[in-house]
């Protein structure tokens, strides 16, 4: 999506290399012998000072600010915004949040010095950067209070709830700050700004985004029920789930299962439901018409009721 949105610009897109420092190493390169002007993501003053506007709007729009958290990969954006905020109200608290698989910053923090991580996948893929430069991390730990990482989980949480309760749609990076708040690997102590930096989502990864962000909130939930293979069970299934307003996904009926006694199936049930609760309630229904599943209970020729359907037919 990126590279399509940057060539109906124009411009010629280039892929080169495994990381952003491999590309960011052979931009430079072709910069050279070509001629050309060579924009650096982040390792500049004046991308930097230009980010930092950001802080300063904060400072106009929000007078009583109390805490930013703002979204860091090379830094570029978290050392402006930090730089400014500070230069206008030193008591304002400053805290950069990044993705745990590439944590660069978190770790040049702790350690007061440059660090830098190997490339590893993430959600977040728009600071996937291996440490700040030497200008950035000189601003930053000079004007931030604080460092954070959230991992893929907590990302794409924050994800689908940026996108169904204020129908925003946030890519990974942009959404590190809500994730820490949701994760509560940060707790506010006053009234907090989150910087929401980017909404490059690729539409063709946004379902698997979602459905990701679905699971690991508990509203998207697998069920394993052991029944009798007679006319009747998946009805009296299918009955349970909608006696308790839950949504069935995906059924899949499984007779060759190892071990599985002669007459007998595993049905494998993918329901949509509101939350923890919401699924013990269709769990409890299920137990009421002695389909206990095993999904969690363990293996078992399920429950009695169920045995005693097969026993009589």
């Amino acid at each position: 999506m990126k590279a399509a949105a940057t060539e109906g610009y124009g411009a010629r897109v280039v892929f080169h290399g495994e990381s952003l420092e491999e590309a960011r190493a052979h931009a430079g390169e072709l910069a050279e012998r070509g001629g050309l002007v060579y924009l650096p993501p982040f390792d500049n003053d004046a991308v930097i000072a230009g980010q930092g506007t950001l802080g300063l709007e904060l400072l106009e729009q929000i007078p009583d600010l109390a805490e930013v958290l703002i979204p860091a990969g090379g830094g570029g954006l978290l050392a402006g915004v930090a730089t400014a905020i500070k230069a206008r109200r030193p008591e304002v608290r400053i805290v950069g949040v990044q993705a745990a698989a590439m944590d660069g910053i978190c770790r040049s923090y702790e350690a007061g010095e440059v660090r830098s991580v190997p490339h590893a996948g993430t959600l977040a893929d728009g600071v996937a950067v291996s440490g700040p430069s030497d200008r950035t991390f000189a601003l930053i730990r000079e004007n931030v209070d604080e460092m954070i990482a959230c991992g893929d989980t907590a990302i794409a949480h924050a994800m689908v709830y940026l996108l169904e309760s204020s129908k925003l749609l946030v890519e990974g990076a942009g959404a590190l700050g809500v994730a820490a708040l949701l994760s509560d690997a940060y707790r506010p102590r006053a009234k907090t700004a989150v910087v929401l930096s980017g909404g490059n989502v690729d539409i063709n990864r946004l379902g698997s985004i979602v459905r990701y962000g679905l699971v690991e909130d508990g509203r998207y939930r697998h069920l394993t029920i052991e029944i009798a293979d007679v006319p009747g069970e998946l009805a009296a299934i299918t009955g349970a789930i909608a006696g308790e307003s839950a949504n069935l996904l995906e059924v899949n009926h499984d007779r060759e299962a190892p071990g599985l006694p002669v007459e007998v199936a595993l049905i494998d049930l993918l329901l949509e439901v509101n939350g923890p609760e919401h699924f013990e309630r269709v769990r409890e229904a299920l137990r009421e018409k002695g389909l206990g599943d095993i999904t969690l209970d363990p293996p078992r020729m399920n429950t009695a009721g169920a045995r005693r359907r097969y026993e009589t037919g």
